[in-house]
């Protein structure tokens, strides 16, 4: 087992960099949002089982990433003692650090001593975060789902003066017996509850059978913090108990969360000793419903039923008063005073801002600011921009009775115009004839919305990656199927299907039945030309749902026929049905086709088709190429003289006849490709679904599909998600991830048709033609303007071309210049075309390059290099 350390971070370390040394270092690293620092809020729910040493994992995480760096505590197999106040720590912990010598991370360089100490958890112990015999009013433990922030990410109050900054470095030492023996171990590891989870939550527990109790839970909070508990550590034991008592029935959980997070957000707002920090409305929030979710995450129905007889036993029923529950606190067995009134229930929703608009640079500080705190309901970050999920009316899909259909839009100067009518209180002040003055209601300068808009950092907004139109798997492997934004993919769901639910753990039944529906009954009439190209397309069929579990990037799918009529168009209606489709016709000039991707992108349809390229053409564009290895795009938006950063998260398709690929587009294809092996093709009949065409029009047919496959992909997650050693340059992880599903569900032939593709690639082609032909005319080494020569010379004079037509060209069909051949030559030098290569030898005297053509015999037995032929 690999010692655990902490590495040495130096100032020339960014989060990657940082990140796979302590990896290597022994730890479990994960990303956390610098605005909230909870554990799951970039990785989301499931997040302990996330955190990864994988190099893979950590450069997906941090590159290019403005996330802050944490170490996953328990995981690791240390203990954090994060202490806020040094001179109250307890004896026995200052005498294991002055003996034990841990690594030790400062936060604080005004006050020594503050920050993190490590230690390794003694053998055989499962260490929560409870401070348990040390006591409180020092700090805090982290321990089995504990993590801390490292360096080098940017602490959040670096502007005075905290930092992260590693004092000590090297081997994490056993926690001392003198310290593990005061703390307790924990057998929880529970996850925190989601987002829906949390709202379902406060929205089912109304009961108020003893609705005095919480006042004694809001008065235990406040005197914790009061007798030197840190306030996080205060919440987390106030709030679980109260989760536990409104899941009980004793209280509204509505009511619970709303006045305990206004009496968290009051403690957060001053700082009790000039040492612990004050903390925005905004940033207490977002702690506040971290400890919330984790709370009802805790949640056990036994904890519920227990807490309900122990009240019960302990107070009755027709005495649920403030008092009695602090004397019950005090002492158990007295508890009797009259009932108080209660206050109305009221949801925990932002107040109503008001914003005067008198000045213009608080205007847009104070607009700014409201955006922030989330009062503009459907309110996004998308790259730095901001968006809104809205509705639309009048919509194509308008038919579609199951949802309202809804776009991604930017909020524009006059939208956010609209948006503060609607949300929030804006005046602007009237002076009176008086001498006094009267607010009157007004709207903010298209000026003041413009500068507004103009930030590009919006923390406490949730990332809105896109709007899908169909189910996921969530990066856990759970399902995401409920309408609306899901903060574990930030993707929002706007569904036009009702898909029955996916059971989580399909049997052998469901299992075999959708294996059947659909590899046997949609797919089973198409005419593949080998098992390969079936397989292809299932893994195909299959990307949008496995996507953000798998991660990474998707090959471009290329779904080719030998013949009209053979259903290329309609599997890739297949795919754009279920999901949602841009359809556009291919592009062959490579400028329009960049700025077709960009427009493309800017929408949010989850599959785009470049249909039908022409006999004429071949897939070979830069952009495209560009495009299909890049997690991102950056392109200017036409019209408009700004950049745009575009997240490349679709499913690209084309389709043609015979199709011929160039460039490095070849190496970047998953092909698909049909022969019915006949003639018309588009007159066959007999097949199991008639019109599959009226059949993917139905709802129910499409519910029924996006079911089953969501079941194939359950199932295979079940199965641990076994992966396959499939190598494909760039798409490895996808390649892996659908190998192993399709031999999970014995579909052969993943990826084996590569030698069509090879014989499909027009460039590869070409040079290797004109390489052979270059091979058998000339041994003697050449200059690009030499061998330029011996295709120019016959020309004028009517004599055949000694070439036969295979000396290279450009795009357009005429002989390159004989500058343009020595960059096409240099280009292509050490590689090989088939058996032969191009080679190149620079003359040290003239500056000049030679270029001669190896070939490779390749046999059974060996392979055999013939010399190089040059001139003595």
């Amino acid at each position: 087992m690999t010692e655990l350390r902490v590495p040495e971070i130096t100032e020339e370390d960014d989060s990657l960099a940082a990140g796979l040394k302590y990896a290597a270092a022994g730890w479990y690293v994960l990303p956390v949002d610098r605005a909230t620092k909870h554990a799951g809020s970039v990785l989301g729910k499931g997040w302990p089982a996330k955190s990864s040493r994988d190099p893979e994992d950590i450069v997906s995480w941090f590159a290019g990433s403005g996330d802050s760096l944490a170490l996953h505590a328990g995981r690791s197999g240390a203990v954090v003692f994060d202490i806020d106040h040094p001179e109250n720590t307890p004896a026995a912990l200052s005498t294991a650090i002055i003996q034990a010598n841990p690594p030790y991370q400062s936060t604080r360089a005004s006050i020594p001593g503050r920050g993190h100490y490590v230690f390794s958890v003694p053998e055989g112990r499962r260490l929560g975060n409870g401070t348990g015999g040390l006591g409180k009013g020092w700090g805090d433990v982290r321990g089995l789902n504990g993590i801390i922030i490292v360096a080098p990410s940017v602490h959040e109050k670096a502007d005075e003066g905290a930092r992260y900054l590693w004092e000590t470095h090297g081997p994490v030492p056993v926690l001392p017996e003198g310290v593990s023996g005061l703390l307790r171990d924990t057998g929880d590891s529970s996850d925190a509850a989601t987002d829906n989870e949390v709202r379902g939550f406060l929205a089912a527990h109304t009961s108020s059978a003893r609705p005095a109790l919480l006042s004694g839970i809001l008065t235990q909070f406040a005197e914790a913090v009061a007798t030197g508990t840190s306030r996080h550590e205060a919440l987390v034991l106030s709030l679980a108990g109260a989760v536990r008592e409104a899941a009980a029935g004793m209280y509204p959980a509505q009511e619970m969360a709303r006045r305990m997070l206004t009496a968290f957000t009051e403690v957060m707002s001053v700082s009790r000793d000039g040492v612990e920090r004050t903390r925005s409305a905004e940033s207490a929030r977002g702690e506040f419903m971290g400890v919330l979710a984790w709370s009802i995450g805790q949640l056990k129905p036994a904890d519920v039923e227990t807490t309900r007889q122990s009240l019960e036993q302990r107070l009755p029923r027709e005495d649920h008063s403030r008092e009695s529950y602090e004397a019950l606190i005090a002492d158990p067995e007295e508890a009797s005073q009259e009932d108080l009134p209660t206050e109305p229930v009221a949801p925990i929703l932002p107040e109503r801002p008001t914003i005067y608009i008198d000045h213009e640079p608080a205007a847009i500080l104070d607009i700014t600011e409201t955006v922030r705190d989330g009062h503009l309901p459907e309110t996004y970050v998308r790259g730095g921009q901001l968006v809104q999920v809205a509705e639309v009316s009048g919509s194509t899909l308008a038919a579609q009775p199951l949802s309202a259909d809804r776009e991604v839009h930017p909020v524009t100067p006059d939208s956010m115009r609209r948006l503060l009518a609607q949300h929030a209180d804006v005046f602007k002040t009237k002076h009176t004839k008086s001498g006094g003055s009267v607010p009157v209601p007004a709207s903010p300068a298209v000026t003041v919305c413009k500068a507004v808009l103009s930030a590009t950092s919006w923390p406490g907004l949730p990332v809105l990656i896109n709007l899908i139109a169909a189910p996921v798997l969530r990066p856990d492997g759970s399902v995401l199927q409920t309408p609306g934004y899901d903060a574990a993919t930030g993707l929002y769901y706007a569904p036009q299907l009702d898909v029955p639910a996916v059971p989580e753990v399909p049997d052998v039944v469901d299992v075999q039945e959708a294996r059947e529906f659909v590899f046997d009954y949609v797919l089973g009439d198409f005419p593949w030309a080998s098992p390969a190209d079936r397989a292809n397309f299932i893994a195909l069929l299959m990307s949008p749902i496995l996507r953000p579990y798998i991660g990474g990037l998707i090959p471009l799918g290329a779904i080719s026929a030998a013949d009209r009529g053979s259903g290329k168009t309609l599997l890739a209606d297949v795919i754009g049905t279920l999901y949602g489709a841009t359809v556009r016709p291919w592009v062959g000039d490579d400028d329009e086709l960049r700025k077709a991707i960009t427009a493309t992108l800017m929408n949010s349809s989850t599959v785009v088709v470049f249909d039908n390229v022409s006999e004429y053409e071949s897939v070979d564009a830069p952009s495209l190429a560009k495009l299909l290895t890049s997690p991102a795009w950056d392109d200017r938006v036409l019209g408009r003289s700004e950049e745009a950063r575009l997240v490349n998260d679709r499913l690209w398709l084309v389709t043609g006849n015979n199709i011929r690929f160039g460039g490095d587009i070849a190496q970047r294809t998953a092909l698909v490709h049909l022969n019915p092996n006949c003639a018309r093709p588009d007159l066959r009949t007999g097949f199991r679904i008639p019109d599959l065409d009226e059949w993917l029009e139905s709802t129910d047919n499409r519910a029924g599909l996006l079911r089953a496959l969501l079941i194939l992909a359950r199932a295979w997650i079940t199965a641990g998600a076994p992966k396959a050693d499939r190598a494909m340059r760039s798409f490895r992880r996808w390649a892996r991830a659908m190998g192993g599903f399709l031999a999970y569900h014995e579909v052969p032939g993943f990826l084996l048709n590569t030698d069509e593709l090879e014989g499909q690639d027009d460039e590869a082609g070409q040079w290797a033609g004109f390489l052979t032909a270059w091979h058998s005319r000339y041994s003697k080494p050449m200059t690009a303007g030499d061998l330029l020569a011996t295709a120019q010379q016959m020309q004028g004079f009517g004599l055949p071309d000694p070439w036969g037509g295979l000396f290279i060209t450009r795009s357009d069909g005429k002989l390159p210049t004989s500058k343009g051949l020595g960059m096409m030559l240099a280009s292509r030098r050490d590689r090989f075309f088939g058996e032969y290569v191009l080679r190149a030898d620079r003359d040290n005297h003239s500056k000049v390059w030679f270029y001669h053509v190896d070939r490779e015999v390749k046999d059974e037995a060996e392979t055999v290099s013939e010399p190089s032929r040059k001139a003595a």
